[in-house]
């Protein structure tokens, strides 16, 4: 119980706080976007990054699967059903980084982080591959997006170093983990100041 609760409030205190910036701070709201920047190009790839290496995720390795299973069908079903293009490409884009990442790393830690990163290798390059091809242009724009999606890099790139046994140094690893630290709340304050700036008619 006590863990849940502790949970519950690295989760939504963060939220909270970022919604109240946002609501009495117009200047916060500007520099949202250099916020997002920072935190897709440095700190969620360092986290996800520790949160793989040297770690075996076992059988984990079927959520990339899962994942680029659950994009196609969910275009397909899209495609038949709904007809426009638009919401075909919403049903092909679920936010499998922003909140899914604070979440797990509330309640299961860096272990609970890998799963998603696993889950955005499979997602992420589907999604990338169709999206363009659905929507009536080249595979360039997709593939320029994906390769240019710097968690993605953090998940290949601590792969790759589990499977051919490199070590990094630990001072250099503990300096990246201390960085990944950062994502979860700063993710979180984030999507608060973005909920401060929706508003709902």
């Amino acid at each position: 119980m006590e863990k849940l609760l502790q949970a519950m409030l690295g989760f939504y205190v963060p939220l909270a706080l970022g919604w109240l910036y946002g609501r009495r701070s117009k200047e916060a709201l500007a520099g949202s976007k250099a916020i997002a920047q920072l935190l897709v190009y440095l700190f969620l790839p360092a986290l996800i990054f520790t949160s793989l290496y040297g770690k075996s995720v076992g059988e984990g390795l079927a959520v990339p699967i899962v994942a680029s299973t659950s994009v196609a069908l969910g275009a397909l079903m899209a495609r038949l059903l709904l007809k426009k293009p638009e919401y075909v490409l919403t049903c092909m884009y679920p936010n499998s980084g922003y909140l899914p990442i604070p979440l797990a790393f509330s309640l299961w830690g860096e272990e609970g982080v890998a799963y998603v990163a696993l889950y955005v290798l499979g997602n992420n390059p589907t999604a990338n591959t169709l999206a363009p091809l659905l929507a009536g242009r080249g595979l360039r724009e997709g593939v320029r997006r994906m390769l240019l999606f710097p968690p993605l890099h953090a998940v290949a790139l601590a792969i790759l170093l589990n499977v051919t046994h490199v070590i990094v140094p630990a001072p250099v690893l503990s300096t990246v983990a201390r960085l990944g630290l950062v994502a979860p709340p700063l993710a979180l304050v984030l999507l608060g100041m973005k909920f401060a700036e929706s508003r709902v008619e």
